[in-house]
């Protein structure tokens, strides 16, 4: 095995393929990253058994071949080489076992694993159908979606995020009982295969830092083992999928509340920002007071004292007082580009609705609110 690699693109690869390397495995081979090449490709794999990353590289292969080496050491390694003059890098090995990687005057003789051991927790799957969709527009989904996922093992189906094809629109809805949030777009599919799944938060994150604005995502499902997978240029992301209920959120979102406000969207987020270094020494409990025109914002502590701001707004509906975790609504309002923002009101102990003025479909907001001590 010898092949002539550039040095960036390998950099870049071995960084990408880091985030699903196996870090508390009982299997020393997991451990490891799978280096293939065959013809005129060369791809690095690496996998936790819940998630796999793989990535193609462009190569010059003089001889092809296979081995697995140490996932960190090897990034170290190419990380120290960088600093050599040679934009390539030269991986070789004679017996599987054992690799020789150099460039310019750094040399390196690196211990590994016969490939062979890996070769069972190679991906073979076979997607069934799929949709693409602008890697710009998938970010900015996920970026909504986990700000709702829930961290508490105990209710395994909300650690992540529904995600749902139906009649050519894809979209991602998360909460953690708290907070709810359900963002949507248009996507390219095939007819007919309306489906729904479960994606880990731990896989949006990791698909989140993966992909780039300007790029288009494929987006795969198999049923039958349970695997989504994400895939964009040389790039291929698998995870599998939780298990359980989703709970049925379309029952919390409130229909045509009858209390509507309509706020710029920026001195709201200033307004909650500057409430924050009272209310967080209560639980970031805010108090906020619906009046003609007038948006009241509270908060009070027994050890710091109290803070009080008003904010202009357009209001239609009845007065109302109700209280709600400061830190909740400014990770809504901290997901709206918009300029101004509706909120949507019942009684003081019903949800809020919030989205973006003039947008009601594509994207929203709800939280509950804090029942009054």
């Amino acid at each position: 095995m010898k092949i002539i690699i550039p040095k960036k693109e390998f950099r870049q690869a071995l960084n990408n393929v880091m985030k699903t390397v196996a870090t508390r495995s009982t299997l020393p081979i997991l451990n490891n990253i799978y280096l293939k090449c065959r013809q005129n490709a060369f791809s690095v794999f690496t996998t936790n058994l819940e998630c796999y990353t793989e990535m193609t590289v462009s190569a010059t292969i003089e001889d092809g071949g296979e081995i697995t080496l140490p996932a960190r050491l090897l990034l170290d390694v190419i990380n120290a080489i960088s600093a050599a003059g040679s934009e390539h890098v030269i991986l070789e090995s004679q017996d599987g076992k054992n690799a020789r990687v150099h460039a310019g005057t750094y040399n390196y003789q690196l211990k590994g694993i016969e490939a062979s051991e890996y070769q069972e927790y190679l991906p073979q799957f076979n997607f069934s159908f799929g949709l693409s969709i602008q890697g710009s527009v998938l970010r900015s989904m996920i970026n909504m979606a986990r700000s709702a996922v829930s961290t508490d093992e105990s209710k395994p189906s909300l650690t992540g995020a529904r995600a749902e094809l139906s009649g050519g629109i894809f979209r991602l809805v998360a909460t953690d009982s708290r907070r709810l949030v359900m963002t949507s777009c248009k996507v390219e599919c095939e007819q007919g295969h309306d489906c729904h799944f479960l994606i880990p938060g731990k896989a949006l994150n990791d698909v989140f830092g993966l992909i780039g604005d300007g790029q288009t995502i494929s987006i795969q499902l198999n049923d039958a083992a349970n695997i989504v997978s994400f895939q964009v240029d040389d790039l291929k992301f698998y995870s599998r999928l939780l298990d359980g209920e989703f709970p049925d959120y379309r029952a919390v979102i409130p229909e045509n509340p009858p209390i509507n406000i309509t706020a710029g969207t920026g001195a709201l987020k200033d307004a909650l920002e500057g409430i924050l270094p009272i209310a967080r020494e209560n639980g970031h409990i805010v108090k906020i007071f619906l009046q003609q025109n007038q948006l009241i914002l509270e908060a009070a502590s027994s050890e710091t004292g109290l803070a009080r701001i008003e904010l202009p707004c357009q209001k239609t509906g009845a007065d109302l007082e109700i209280s709600f975790n400061a830190r909740f609504l400014l990770d809504a309002l901290n997901t709206i580009c918009a300029e101004r923002v509706l909120l949507g009101f019942g009684k003081s102990l019903t949800p809020c609705l919030i989205r973006p003025e003039g947008d009601s479909q594509d994207f929203l907001w709800v939280v509950m609110p804090i029942r009054p001590a």
